[in-house]
Parts: structure tokens; C-alpha cells; sequence
């Protein structure tokens, strides 16, 4: 999936995509039904990535290969973190970012594949 990001700063420490807090985000839901409810830096040390609707657990390398924002690009197998629950995953890295912060208001290519 590809498309367009728009980032937003909330949380007062986040910078990025958070369905229903900040951002948009143009499409926001894979051909398989899954959709992106969260894609944001925190705190200046870590990013996460969260897709919800899952019927049962993707593993942190079954579902996607790799995630770029306006070309800085992070593998789901380089992640840091990794957790699912209810339907949702998410995916962490910590001690890079992917800009969002650098980008607020302004609209940019992204894709997750």
C-alpha cells in the first residue's frame, strides 16, 4: 500500500499519524481489510507502527517488509519491539525516528509493503 501522510503533532511528545488524535493519512486500509489506526515518532527515540484487524496474529515479519516515509525506510524484522492483541499489531524502533516531526502540515510518500 502507498500513499500519502500528513503529520500532526499530539500528545505534546508525538509527531505522525493517530487515527482520531492528529494527522491524516491517504489510504489508511490494505486490500486485506487491515487498516492503520497509529504511525508516529515519540519522545524523539522511538516510532511505532499499529494495524488493526487481524482475525489472528501476522508475527512481526508476516505481514509487511518494509515501511518508508518520504524515504527513510525501516523492516518489520529490524524492529525492536513487537506486540499483538485483539485484533491489533504494532511494531516498534527505538533510537530511530522516521521525521515526522520535521514534516508537520506537510503532506508526504509513504509506503508500507
Amino acid at each position: 500500500m502507498s500513499g500519502t501522510l500528513t503529520a500532526a503533532t499530539f500528545f505534546v511528545t508525538s509527531n505522525g499519524y493517530s487515527n482520531g488524535n492528529g494527522g491524516s493519512m491517504s489510504p489508511i486500509t490494505f486490500s486485506t481489510g487491515q487498516t492503520v489506526t497509529d504511525w508516529y515518532d515519540t519522545s524523539g527515540t522511538t516510532t511505532s507502527l499499529a494495524i488493526s484487524g487481524f482475525s489472528s496474529d501476522p508475527t512481526q515479519n508476516g505481514f509487511f517488509t518494509t515501511a518508508t516515509y518520504n524515504g527513510t525506510s525501516k523492516t518489520a524484522a529490524s524492529a525492536t519491539g513487537y506486540s499483538y492483541s485483539a485484533g491489533k499489531a504494532i511494531w516498534t524502533w527505538n533510537g530511530s525516528l522516521f521525521g515526522f516531526g520535521s514534516n508537520v502540515g506537510v503532506s508526504k510518500a509513504y509506503s508500507i509493503t
